[in-house]
């Protein structure tokens, strides 16, 4: 593939993710943070005590009841975020770890039906934690985050960077304290090992800087509404 065609395509995934980002730009400039390494989690993920996977509306999940196989089945989470149950009816489960929903429903069991229940509750498939990976990879597309994933591991899902790649140009888009922030990343420093590979959490964007479109990849990052940018251009 030209390398024009190359940078039409960068140009073509990148500029509606400009206009979804940049919604209604006042022109403020934007305060420099310090490093990536201190980039935070996102506002869903800030609130849990520990990094496990928080289930969402749609995810799909397995519920096991030790010695009583009548009680394990397999459900979709609703768009309300509740499960069925049989015995105790629906089971709130979205903004909750496994743990949590597995804890709530042996409360509920124990408190009326079984001695002692032991549940488990396993994420089958998840739909609702998902990560945008755009600009110069190979296959530009939206993924599941399942488990812990990290910057390599997301754009290791868009099968790579593609030759066009700058790979010091990574940036990161995700909500923190309710405001859009972003860090930018390079590529070639995590495969050296001097810069650590940072997690990435469901609803982050992350955009692959393009050779031929470096410009287009500067104005994303500089004429954005964002609160602040970790490792803002020189």
């Amino acid at each position: 593939m030209g390398v024009n065609m190359i940078s039409r395509r960068c140009a073509l995934f990148v500029t509606p993710l400009f206009a979804l980002l940049s919604g209604c730009y006042s022109g403020a400039s934007i305060p420099a943070q310090s490093s990536p390494a201190n980039f935070p989690a996102p506002d869903s993920i800030a609130s849990q005590p520990s990094r496990a996977y928080v289930i969402g509306p749609f995810d799909k999940l397995q519920v096991i009841v030790l010695g009583v196989k009548d009680l394990g089945r397999e459900s979709e989470v609703n768009a309300n975020g509740d499960f069925s149950m049989p015995l105790i009816g629906f089971v709130r489960a979205a903004g909750k770890t496994p743990d949590q929903v597995a804890s709530d429903i042996t409360l509920q069991l124990g408190t009326r039906y079984l001695r002692n229940p032991q549940v488990t509750v396993n994420v089958l498939e998840t739909k609702s934690q998902l990560v945008t990976v755009d600009g110069a990879v190979r296959e530009p597309g939206v993924f599941p985050v399942t488990g812990r994933m990290t910057l390599m591991g997301a754009v290791a899902l868009a099968k790579g960077t593609n030759e066009d790649a700058q790979l010091d140009e990574i940036a990161v888009f995700r909500t923190i304290n309710s405001q859009r922030q972003a860090a930018v990343f390079s590529l070639k420093k995590i495969y050296r090992g001097a810069q650590p590979d940072p997690e990435i959490f469901g609803s982050d964007i992350i955009i692959v800087g393009s050779a031929n479109n470096r410009r287009l990849f500067r104005d994303l990052i500089t004429t954005l509404p964002l609160v602040a940018i970790f490792r803002p251009f020189g």
